[in-house]
């Protein structure tokens, strides 16, 4: 099962390289977590270009160039256009653009279906409201501590629940967006 649309990502870090703030030392950076996937890139947009209104202004126009040469970039000033229409054929995925003073982010979101939520699994998020290890929900569920430690790894995978900490020191916690 294809989570993420892989060529709005591939298009999104097409768009660092070739717009990125090159005379910032800092970095263009990937994180990935298990709700989203976050492409953050020195420089904000260029004056006169937003998301809702992107045009071709390429802060790099050789590498720009060199893309379009290459056969990287389809057709200039499309690139958000393209992850939009990627973004609204994946279901369950949303991205956006975040601008800041000195950086500009654009996350891909992972909607949380709450509904296929089985019955077992809501139990164990209500105990996480008094009960954060799995020993405490393996004796409240009257269930083995791995068939718990399953379950809240699989509620981690979706991005409703936390982990913090390792070993006996593991702890779960509900995340913000339950």
């Amino acid at each position: 099962m294809k989570v993420y649309p892989v060529l709005a990502i591939r298009e999104a870090l097409l768009n660092a390289v070739i717009h990125r703030n090159y005379y910032d030392p800092g970095y263009t950076q990937i994180f990935i977590f298990p709700d989203r996937i976050s492409i953050r890139n020195p420089g904000a947009f260029p004056f006169g270009v937003t998301p809702e209104h992107p045009i071709h202004k390429p802060r790099n126009p050789l590498i720009s160039s060199i893309m379009y040469e290459l056969g990287y970039v389809e057709k200039y000033g499309s690139g958000i256009n393209r992850i939009r229409m990627q973004v609204e054929e994946q279901k369950g995925v949303e991205f956006r653009y975040d601008e800041y003073i000195f950086y500009t982010e654009i996350s891909f979101i992972r909607r949380v279906n709450l509904s296929a939520i089985d019955e077992l699994n809501r139990k164990i998020l209500e105990l996480l409201e008094t009960r954060n290890k799995s020993s405490e929900l393996s004796q409240a569920l009257e269930m083995s501590i791995p068939t718990i430690v399953k379950r809240l790894n699989d509620l981690v995978s979706a991005g409703i629940i936390i982990k913090v900490g390792k070993g006996k020191n593991t702890q779960y916690r509900l995340s913000n967006k339950y």
